[in-house]
């Protein structure tokens, strides 16, 4: 799987970069990850955009579940909003690796589902909302 997603993400960060199209984004909450995301589609007044993106992540042991482990994620991102203010939806699919400081234990699927605020400028972004696996989440990147 792991091999998978890092194929997965050079291809994505290979093709054509124009202004704007890509950006690479952390996310703090009870699933911190790094994120990397392309822009398939734009609206030509850029209130609506649509994103693809993929990301690695570590749920740490001081969460609700009470969970530790590896993930990994696949999701399409919405956004709708103007002037670099978005509201984003996310929607996709992840994978975790359940492991303790004892034992390894079995993996999953699961949805990816969230709902935030998105500020957008020439070469940064922001994020703030709410979701699964994140719970609560604020994040921040880059976008070239």
């Amino acid at each position: 799987m792991m091999k998978h997603t890092i194929i997965f993400i050079i291809v994505l960060c290979s093709l054509q970069l124009h202004s704007q199209k890509n950006a690479v984004y952390g996310t703090l909450g009870f699933n911190s990850s790094i994120n990397i995301e392309r822009t398939l589609i734009t609206s030509k007044s850029e209130n609506f955009k649509l994103n693809l993106s993929a990301g690695l992540g570590i749920i740490s042991e001081y969460n609700i579940s009470e969970s530790q482990g590896k993930t990994a994620e696949v999701a399409l991102n919405f956004l709708a909003g103007g002037r670099g203010n978005f509201l984003e939806a996310k929607l996709g699919v992840g994978r975790f690796s359940n492991f303790t400081a004892w034992e390894f234990s079995e993996s999953g699927y699961w949805p990816v589902v969230s709902l935030g605020y998105r500020l957008e400028k020439k070469h940064f972004l922001l994020r703030a909302g709410f979701g699964f696996p994140e719970y609560i989440y604020v994040g921040g990147g880059l976008r070239f």
